[in-house]
C-alpha cells in the first residue's frame, strides 16, 4: 500500500519527496501520509500543504515521531528544509551498526564492511552528507 492508495486524494504535489532510506508507512486510518525509517527508528508525516484541507488545521505541515511513539512530535514545522536539519542532527547521535543499515536501505552497501577500517565519526560525516546531496538533488527535480 502506498500513500496514493492510502489517500487517494492527497496531491502528488504536496509531497516534498522521500527521504533516503524512509519507506511509504501510510494507513488511511491516521490523518496524513507517513514515511518510516526503521534503521533511523523515525517517522515522517507529511500534511496537505494548504492547511484547511488538514485534518488538525494548526497543525504543522511536517511532523517527526519516533517509530516507537508516533503520538509525541519529536520536531515540527512547516518547512521540510527543518526535517532535514533534524534528521541530519539525528543522524549525528546514532550507533554506528543503525547508520550502516540506514545507509545500506538508501545506497544498497553497509560503508563499514567496505571500509573496515573506517572510524564512525567518518560514518556519520558520510551520511549527514549523503543525506545532504539527495536532498538537494530531490529539490532540484522539483
Amino acid at each position: 500500500m502506498t500513500y496514493r492508495d492510502q489517500f487517494p486524494d492527497f496531491p502528488t504535489s504536496d509531497l516534498p519527496g522521500i527521504l533516503p532510506g524512509f519507506a511509504d508507512s501510510s494507513w488511511r486510518n491516521d490523518v496524513c501520509p507517513s514515511f518510516t525509517s526503521e534503521a533511523l527508528g523515525l517517522v515522517l508525516w507529511v500534511d496537505f500543504a494548504d492547511p484547511m484541507r488538514r485534518e488538525f488545521p494548526e497543525w504543522d505541515r511536517y511532523r517527526v515521531t519516533s517509530e516507537e511513539n508516533s503520538i509525541v512530535d519529536l520536531m515540527s514545522s512547516n518547512d521540510f528544509a527543518a526535517v532535514v536539519v533534524f534528521v541530519s542532527e539525528h543522524i549525528a547521535t546514532l550507533p554506528a551498526a543503525r547508520l550502516n543499515d540506514w545507509y545500506e536501505s538508501s545506497v544498497g552497501y553497509r560503508p563499514q564492511v567496505d571500509c573496515p577500517d573506517m572510524p564512525d565519526a567518518d560514518l556519520r560525516h558520510l551520511c549527514r552528507c549523503f543525506l545532504r546531496a539527495a536532498t538537494e538533488a530531490m529539490e532540484s527535480r522539483r
